[in-house]
């Protein structure tokens, strides 16, 4: 009963215990410099580059960079940027003399039409994304009853991997998630509808994660002001509202794991253990369904686990952090249920897939495919056929090439510096995030032609004005977000698990796509998590203290 009673005490009530105490300080310490020090990287590499530019006759992309393009280009997004500083710094000031909840409801309602008109007007009805394609297909003909695509065809090639389902699958298990969401969603509208409505279910994720953020940003954001630009900040971010175009499973993992993060955060700050206790379990819901959707969301989880350990140290409690461990242990054996769901009503064996180091290996070395450094092209692929889909040959096989990468890292460190800079630089400093170039990739109905996403917007890549705001508007993000990190190396207070939480997303973000497969549409989440400590920034720029104590 004696250590009952003590789990179920309050943190006030339990003693201190100076060790643990300067142990969860020292971690904290060190989990803030080193956020500070990776977002310092990425505000400067999101000043110096402006984006990627497409080469569709080579099929190629490269980095544009400030001082080798064209001016006054490139400099038109610094423009953007001081001048949407400026504006918000105004409007801030402005309308936090408004009803919070007012000026939020605007948000909701101008991000909702813009998003909504965004799908409507492209009235598409496929895509030509690899995988957004295949899926659709997939479920398309699953739905009306023709499951023969998922014929077993024999070994996987590379050539048999765009027409058949058994293929595909033996590859990428994990997208049996995906293939089912899709399956659901043309079982309940059909064809004809199918497409627009997983778009605007895009749209109602975004805008569930608008809200949630909001309300995460409000536990320690103290300032009329500094809330009233966070909801200026989720306004203006046109790649998220952009974002409901790519019909995959991004927008709704990253939804349930806002939700999941928000109920993390919920428990964090809670003063019993029974509420705690209570929201973890709740949070295990969307974790598991966010796993389902978009496995990589697990960052979410370790995150999480983060600010716990942070939390048992300084509270000598280790039970939310053992029941967040369990319920994680548990959604990831949930999240194979598709693929096993699957499986049985094809007969089918898809086996394991590929490993994760494939992935890595992926992200160490120049993609020969669009020739970025860390992007995809097709040697995890090739591994998986010269093995036969065995795992350990597979990991066997990536891990070599993986260390032959690193020996080349170390026998030429400028050319790793080089590496990285560029890699970083195509995930996080590129405006869009991909936001445009997915709807680019939609087939209108009708014409069957490709939907003209950029010059819908008036714009071209990686210029024109909205581009040119994006990349502004980024620019803003990260130099908001950098200023309220270095103003807050001081952990004391409840309300500072809130931005123990938001530093520990962020680092797990950046740490795992520095060694990653690179894209910038994969990093989008963590940034726009960092839309709070922007707002903070900003007054700290006005000489407030934007986060509380």
């Amino acid at each position: 009963m004696s250590n009952l009673k003590h789990f179920c005490e309050t943190p006030a009530q339990k003693q201190k215990v100076p060790a643990l105490d300067t142990l969860a300080n020292l971690g904290a310490f060190l989990l803030l410099t080193f956020s500070t020090l990776f977002l310092a990287v990425v505000f400067s590499l999101s000043f110096a580059c402006t984006g990627l530019i497409y080469d569709p006759e080579k099929e190629t992309q490269t980095l544009s960079w400030l001082f080798s393009a064209d001016w006054p280009a490139p400099a038109s997004g610094i423009l953007c940027a001081a001048v949407f500083l400026a504006v918000l710094l105004l409007l801030g000031k402005v309308f936090s003399r408004c009803s919070e909840m007012a000026v939020f409801t605007t948000v909701m309602v101008i991000t909702t039409a813009f998003s909504v008109w965004w799908v409507v007007r492209q009235n598409a009805v496929d895509s030509e994304f690899a995988d957004s394609q295949r899926l659709l297909a997939y479920a398309s003909s699953a739905a009306k009853g023709d499951w023969s695509l998922f014929v077993n065809e024999g070994a996987a090639t590379l050539s048999n991997l765009d027409g058949n389902a058994y293929v595909y699958f033996s590859y990428y298990p994990y997208q049996c998630g995906i293939f089912c969401y899709f399956y659901l969603i043309y079982k309940l509208v059909g064809d004809f509808y199918a497409f627009l409505a997983l778009q605007l279910i895009n749209v109602a994720f975004n805008e569930l994660s608008l809200a949630l953020v909001y309300a995460m940003g409000r536990t320690f954001l103290k300032t009329s002001e500094s809330r009233t630009r966070l909801a200026l900040l989720l306004l203006f971010c046109l790649p998220m509202q952009l974002s409901a175009g790519f019909v995959y499973g991004n927008s709704v993992g990253f939804g349930f794991g806002v939700l999941f993060l928000y109920l993390q955060l919920r428990a964090l700050l809670a003063k019993s253990m029974p509420s705690r206790a209570s929201l973890i379990g709740l949070s295990f819901v969307p974790l598991a369904l966010m796993m389902i959707i978009k496995s990589t969301f697990i960052l979410f989880g370790v995150a999480a686990a983060i600010a716990w350990l942070y939390a048992a140290l300084k509270e000598r409690n280790p039970l939310p952090l053992i029941l967040l461990c369990i319920c994680i242990v548990i959604s990831s054996r949930l999240s194979v249920i598709p693929t096993r769901l699957v499986e049985t009503k094809t007969g089918n064996d898809f086996g394991d897939g590929m490993p994760k180091i494939s992935w890595i290996m992926l992200g160490t070395e120049t993609s020969e495919n669009c020739g970025m450094a860390g992007w995809w092209d097709t040697r995890a692929a090739e591994i998986y056929v010269k093995s036969g889909g065995e795992v350990s040959k597979q990991s066997q096989m990536a891990t070599e090439q993986l260390v032959s990468n690193i020996s080349g890292f170390a026998s030429d460190p400028l050319g790793c510096v080089t590496f990285f800079a560029e890699k970083l630089a195509s995930e996080w400093a590129e405006p869009t995030f991909c936001s445009v170039t997915y709807s680019n990739f939609n087939i209108v109905r009708y014409t069957n032609d490709y939907y003209d996403a950029y010059g819908a917007l008036g714009a071209t890549s990686p210029g024109g004005v909205w581009t040119s705001f994006m990349d502004g508007y980024q620019l803003v993000i990260y130099g908001l977000a950098l200023v309220a990190f270095v103003g807050s190396f001081a952990f004391g207070g409840t309300h500072d698990l809130g931005r123990l939480l938001f530093a520990a997303v962020f680092f797990t973000g950046f740490g795992c796509y520095l060694l990653w497969e690179a894209k910038s549409v994969y990093v989008m989440p963590f940034f726009y998590l960092l839309m709070p400590f922007s707002a903070a920034g900003a007054d700290r720029l006005c000489f407030r203290r934007g986060i509380g104590r």
